[in-house]
């Protein structure tokens, strides 16, 4: 008689896990009516919300989320945009990055990543990532590093920090600026360092999925007075220069509606880390357990743990050969929220194998002078990753009770128990 639910026995979860996101509530309500009440819904030029308090616009919800979320993070100064890619875009400008540049990323992750170095004219040079934690290899960022290397853009993969002693060390030795993508780590930290403040600025995204969300939108965080001020001056909100304002071609600001929404959201989102980080160590605790499924969670150095995915790597060996896609298709039959890993390398889709966003400079510029071409990369960690290690736990789900993250770990150890009757209907 069959036991594993993927063959007819019962399954060990037959409830939801998790909550819905975002949560909503009258607060968020209220934030966004008093806001178009005030008859003042967007924000245009004025200096930094940490001089706020001098300018006109001082108390306005935007300015309020901008000193509250900086002073979370550990930074000095936060500005809000339209979107992380275009905090990302603002970042590589205010540093001047430009034609015949390279910036460094990770092969794995959201393809705007990469993408926006095209929209600066600079090169994005894909790199392998770290078989522990799947995050940028500190080797192949040193490895791929040329005369033409400028920056590195290493991504916080489901808001677990990448290795910043080694990814700063590097940059220190190499001359070389490094933006950080926060998109996934809303308050993580190394080492007691809030994400985006340990290299030359971070960025952040507020989408819908995101841990804070607007909607969409997205910050810069940076501790240089004078970068952030570039970085504002890119963004579209008018600086004064010699007591003359310029605008700037681009306009990336950022709604005092969704300033208020994220206010209102930021409120929730202390609670609902501490959760999910108490939820990670039980499950983590859990699978260790049982063997065969490492938790990419619990380095030391990583001092608090914004979580927006918890992934994991999966030993086929340990489950008797099962691949990871029928193990997965097991767990998911008994109830368990766990999927497979939720980012692919950026060079298997066919826009960045054909360069399809991008026509003439800066992939053919003179400037650069060499050929671009992503179809020849070898990632083979990212592949593993993709293929037959990767697992992912969603931020929904980590917000669950404690029982239900018990229940996630029974669902495993059934099939673990059970392997042989999985490998016997394969």
């Amino acid at each position: 008689m069959a036991k594993l639910a993927i063959n007819g026995g019962n399954k060990v979860i037959d409830k939801r896990i998790g909550i819905h996101l975002p949560v909503v509530d009258e607060d968020d309500v209220q934030a966004v009516a008093d806001v178009v009440r005030s008859g003042v819904w967007g924000r245009g030029g004025i200096r930094l919300a940490a001089d706020a308090a001098k300018e006109e616009l001082a108390g306005r919800p935007l300015a309020a989320f901008e000193q509250a979320f900086a002073a979370f993070q550990g930074g000095k100064h936060v500005i809000g945009v339209s979107s992380g890619t275009a905090a990302l875009y603002i970042g590589l400008k205010a540093s001047g990055i430009g034609c015949g540049d390279e910036v460094i990323v990770p092969v794995s992750g959201f393809i705007g990543t990469a993408t926006v170095c095209f929209n600066v004219n600079a090169i994005p040079i894909l790199v392998d990532l770290d078989p522990e934690t799947f995050n940028i290899s500190p080797e192949a960022i040193e490895a791929a590093i040329t005369d033409r290397t400028r920056a590195i853009i290493p991504v916080h993969l489901g808001g677990y920090p990448a290795d910043m002693d080694r990814i700063m060390e590097i940059a220190r030795r190499h001359n070389l600026i490094v933006i950080e993508d926060c998109a996934h780590a809303h308050g993580s930290q190394w080492r007691g360092q809030g994400m985006g403040t340990v290299g030359s600025m971070g960025e952040f995204s507020f989408q819908m999925s995101k841990t804070i969300t607007s909607g969409d939108g997205g910050a810069i965080i940076t501790n240089d007075t004078e970068f952030a001020e570039l970085c504002l001056w890119n963004a579209g909100y008018s600086r004064p220069r010699d007591n003359v304002y310029h605008n700037p071609i681009m306009i990336f600001r950022m709604t005092q509606m969704q300033g208020a929404l994220l206010g209102s959201q930021f409120g929730k989102f202390q609670a609902q880390r501490e959760k999910k980080e108490a939820n990670a160590r039980i499950l983590a605790d859990g699978l260790r357990e049982i063997g065969g499924i490492t938790p990419i969670f619990g380095d030391p150095r990583v001092t608090r743990h914004g979580i927006w995915f918890l992934n994991f790597r999966y030993d086929k060996a340990h489950f008797g050969d099962v691949p990871l896609r029928r193990f997965l298709r097991a767990v998911q039959a008994e109830g368990a929220p766990i999927s497979s890993f939720f980012v692919a390398p950026i060079t298997r889709d066919v826009a960045f194998r054909e360069l399809q966003f991008t026509h003439g400079c800066p992939v053919d510029c003179p400037k650069y002078g060499k050929t671009v071409d992503y179809t020849k990369g070898s990632f083979p960690v990212a592949d593993r990753a993709s293929d037959e290690e990767g697992m992912s736990i969603a931020q929904r789900s980590l917000l669950g009770s404690e029982d239900d993250m018990r229940l996630i770990v029974e669902a495993v150890r059934k099939v673990h128990d059970n392997i042989s009757e999985l490998r016997a209907a394969a």
